[in-house]
């Protein structure tokens, strides 16, 4: 029979099969029932080893609205699957000209805790502040808003599933199962004693992985770059 090109596009590994796959290269699948619990705790580590380094697929981000309220300026929680805030905006909303986004600026707690009047000036929130909570990002706004006519605009990164059980699929796309499967492949070789040598090769391959699924995965958009010179008189 000739051969002919496959046409299935849907390719994807359960938790078992990228733990299966890991520990091929340390020694070979698991024998204890501890062990397979183990190994999904490390695939859990390595998916907030991933966060923790700045990871953000682009399947993880999404636009959260928060209403301010006239005179609060402190306080506002945002869902507890929330780990980041990127892009912002405040909008003002108008009965008569409809939605307009404004700019408004992140500052870090020291620059927050240097403000004199956090609750004494009113008007437009130009300046935010994330207060990182232990289960919650918290937002806060300056100046205090003078109106109900405002609300805070951002692109924001989703925490990534758990691993809960072995037969689940990843949230996450599958241009990243190479890296998940080689972290985890390091982090069971710590646990299996394999040595130190080996496991700077395991960790260096995992990080090898995690930057090509990156760079498959980032926004691709045109960038240009144009000196400024003095004009010459």
């Amino acid at each position: 029979m000739a051969e002919s090109v496959g046409s299935n596009t849907v390719f994807d590994l359960p938790v078992d099969e990228i733990v299966e796959f890991a520990l091929e290269g340390i020694g070979g699948e698991h024998v204890t029932g501890k062990e397979a619990r183990l190994a999904r705790t490390a695939v859990n580590l390595v998916l907030i080893d991933m966060q923790n380094s700045g990871f953000a697929p682009m399947s993880s981000l999404e636009t959260t609205t928060v209403a301010l309220v006239s005179g609060s300026s402190e306080g506002y929680t945002l869902s507890s699957d929330i780990i980041n805030v990127m892009d912002t905006a405040v909008i003002r909303v108008s009965s008569s000209s409809g939605k307009t986004d404004l700019n408004i600026k992140r500052i870090d707690l020291e620059d927050w805790l240097h403000i004199p009047t956090k609750t004494a000036t009113k008007g437009r929130p130009t300046q935010f502040m994330v207060d990182r909570q232990k289960d919650n990002l918290k937002l806060n706004v300056w100046p205090v808003p003078n109106s109900g006519k405002f609300e805070f605009y951002s692109w924001t990164v989703r925490k990534t599933a758990d691993v809960d059980a072995a037969y689940q699929l990843l949230d996450l796309p599958r241009a990243y199962l190479p890296a998940i499967i080689k972290g985890t492949r390091y982090y069971m070789g710590d646990l299996r004693g394999v040595s130190l040598d080996e496991r700077m090769y395991l960790k260096m391959e995992y990080n090898e992985a995690l930057q090509k699924a990156l760079e498959f995965d980032r926004e691709r958009v045109e960038f240009t770059v144009s000196p400024d010179l003095p004009s010459v008189l």
